[in-house]
């Protein structure tokens, strides 16, 4: 998977600076495609973003602020139309247009990288994506003294996060984790949902890592926190609670692992989830499976085996580990 948390990214728009002459009829040009966009009406907001971009290289030429925010929504536009090629055009020449414009124009310069980072990272160009979100944060960083970027700098945390997990650099993903779960804390309060599920990212990375003390520490907040606020029907509170038992799984921990399995499955019950509800009635089989207790592990077996059937098919590879693992037992 490319993503480990719920949210829906948005790429990030520009703060405009300020403009000098033919001010007003540059500000409601972009305004007006800028509604657009954020209505969803991108083949209409491309018509006007392309128009802003030939009066903004008129009036103030290809190295001013103006002309890069026209490119950045046209990169903006495409990127929602699929186009991936025009998008990375659009946001290469927006931070031309910024980096020439002047050392006032850094935080734009750092903004744009994050959003061609982004587009890379969602188009699976990790190398790409990693090259322009670490220039991005080192950027906003610097400039982030009073806090004024702490929602800008949200995105290439989390794509940074994702990248280094994927590559087994977890001591680099732990830090861009946590500096995310630092600045949702101060965007969303303490207790928000997506607080809870990046401290469960942020625990993941220490049990790959084999740090299970520092893994516990984080899923455990987790829980704490989801337990406050645990998303839409609690299925965030079921998945930390899941995740908090293979955790003392991991630790051989099994009756440890089986209370916490079956926390979930009352909320994966109640939300009617029955992938995740076949996935932890699985897991409490496992865990039986390994205490010897066999009778109880046929049970929970053969609960996850009909739900998978009825979810996937027989013939899905979910659906036959569940099998064999029923098999086992038998």
């Amino acid at each position: 998977m490319k993503t480990f948390a719920f949210r829906s990214f948005m790429i990030l728009i520009l703060s405009l600076s300020a403009l000098v002459c033919f001010a007003d009829q540059w500000q409601d040009d972009y305004d007006e495609a800028d509604e657009l966009y954020k209505g969803g009406y991108y083949e209409d907001a491309m018509v006007k973003a392309e128009d802003l971009a030939v009066f903004s290289k008129n009036e103030f030429g290809v190295n001013s602020p103006e002309m890069g925010h026209a490119y950045n929504i046209l990169g903006l536009i495409n990127s929602k139309l699929g186009n991936f090629t025009q998008s990375e055009e659009n946001f290469k020449k927006a931070i031309t247009s910024f980096e020439n414009a002047g050392s006032a124009e850094k935080s734009n310069v750092g903004i744009l990288k994050s959003n061609l980072g982004d587009l890379y990272y969602q188009n699976f160009f990790d190398e790409d994506a990693q090259n322009y979100l670490e220039d991005a944060v080192e950027i906003l960083e610097d400039l982030n003294g009073t806090g004024n970027y702490n929602s800008n700098l949200e995105i290439p945390y989390y794509d940074l996060y994702s990248i280094y997990y994927n590559g087994a650099y977890y001591a680099d993903a732990a830090d861009a984790m946590k500096k995310l779960v630092e600045l949702e804390k101060k965007n969303y309060g303490k207790t928000d949902t997506l607080v809870g599920v990046d401290l469960r990212n942020l625990g993941w990375v220490y049990v790959m890592w084999g740090k299970y003390d520092d893994a516990e520490k984080y899923m455990k907040e987790a829980v704490e926190v989801l337990e406050k606020n645990g998303g839409y029907k609690k299925e965030q509170l079921g998945l930390a609670y899941n995740d908090y038992g293979v955790l003392f799984d991991y630790q051989s921990e099994y009756s440890k692992a089986i209370t916490y399995y079956k926390k979930a499955v009352e909320i994966f019950k109640a939300s009617n989830n029955d992938k995740e509800l076949g996935n932890s009635y699985n897991n409490i089989g496992l865990a039986h499976q390994k205490l010897n207790e066999n009778a109880s592990a046929v049970e929970y077996y053969k609960k996850a085996y009909d739900l998978y059937k009825s979810v996937y098919g027989e013939d899905d590879e979910n659906t036959q580990e569940v099998k064999d693992n029923l098999d086992s037992v038998q």
